[in-house]
């Protein structure tokens, strides 16, 4: 896959189409700006990234309060860390809440590689399947990234 087509890159120019098409939409991340590639959005919308620091957990309790305020909340963030570090939060905050949220789990499985286990997500999935009123995605190509946001 060429660097263009990469996963976060149609994610991020998703974003930006979703904007521009007058989509109240606001991504929050816990200090991944360059992990979810989202230079390009804060270009063009600086004041739409909320970025609350090194905590998956306030991310995504800020993202599911966004949300229940009527935005179209969405976190970029690390699979791994995402998934473990903010698992009760995922659950409560947006599940049993019912929130309309968008979780990106970046980067997921082995994909870090020599960052070593740390930072490999090959539970992600299995977890996530364990909380009700979650619709998981699973992209492998630009095409599937786009239809899970839209």
């Amino acid at each position: 896959m060429r660097n263009s087509e990469h996963l976060a890159n149609v994610m991020v120019q998703a974003f930006i189409d979703a904007v521009n098409e007058g989509i109240d939409l606001v991504p929050v991340v816990a200090d991944s700006t360059s992990t979810a590639k989202i230079a390009p959005f804060i270009k063009q919308f600086p004041d739409r990234l909320v970025n609350v620091g090194i905590a998956e957990q306030s991310m995504v309790g800020a993202a599911a309060g966004l949300a229940l305020g009527g935005k179209v909340a969405v976190t970029c963030n690390a699979a791994p860390f995402l998934i473990a570090r903010a698992n009760e939060q995922i659950k409560v905050d947006v599940c049993y809440n019912f929130t309309n949220v968008i979780l990106f789990g970046l980067n997921a499985g082995a994909s870090y590689g020599p960052l070593a286990s740390t930072h490999h997500a090959i539970d992600d999935i299995a977890v996530m399947r364990g909380f009700g009123n979650i619709q998981i995605f699973a992209p492998s190509s630009p095409r599937e990234c786009r239809q899970g946001i839209d």
